[in-house]
């Protein structure tokens, strides 16, 4: 398991991440800088006015299982924007006002997220990235509008013809 605790209720959040790297040259203990030290920033992320989101600890890690289900497990940005998708989902009055519920909305029958009724979502286990993603949500870095997102390989969808595309990023498409 390569995270086995967090504190996630305060801006502090920690992480203990043994499979990093060798722990000789890393603490057990990864602060916000600790990770700073390990990420490059990325030029392209969306910052206006900074947001600082709180989620609780179970919050926490259904959104990293679904944000790494969706955007694959290897761009922290990717994933963080799909964080911010579930979040924008549970603050407006459009969607579930939970996490969960959001992750789990079916309409007509079928759930919003493929991963989940692929059965991906309930076997994930969220990686650094993942991590390093909620980090960049809970520390008010992103800050999108959209609500929904799609892969760039998908045409004439539902979203194209009735949304507004914010931005592209890492094969997928972000709407408004």
């Amino acid at each position: 398991m390569l995270i086995s605790a967090m504190t996630l209720s305060s801006p502090r959040y920690v992480a203990q991440a043994a499979d990093i790297v060798d722990t000789q040259e890393l603490p057990t203990i990864l602060t916000y800088e600790d990770f700073s030290k390990l990420y490059t920033c990325h030029e392209d992320i969306r910052i206006s006015d900074p947001k600082i989101v709180e989620v609780d600890y179970e919050d926490a890690v259904a959104l990293m299982k679904i944000g790494q289900c969706e955007a694959g497990p290897d761009d922290p940005l990717a994933i963080a924007y799909v964080l911010k998708v579930i979040m924008n989902r549970v603050d407006s009055k459009d969607f579930p006002n939970t996490v969960d519920e959001v992750i789990h909305q079916k309409i007509k029958g079928c759930y919003q997220f493929s991963t989940v009724s692929s059965g991906k979502y309930d076997t994930t286990e969220p990686n650094v990235n993942a991590h390093y993603a909620l980090y960049l949500l809970e520390s008010g870095q992103i800050n999108i509008e959209s609500k929904w997102f799609e892969a760039e390989w998908v045409a004439d969808s539902w979203q194209s013809k009735h949304k507004t595309l914010e931005f592209e990023y890492g094969g997928q498409r972000y709407y408004k």
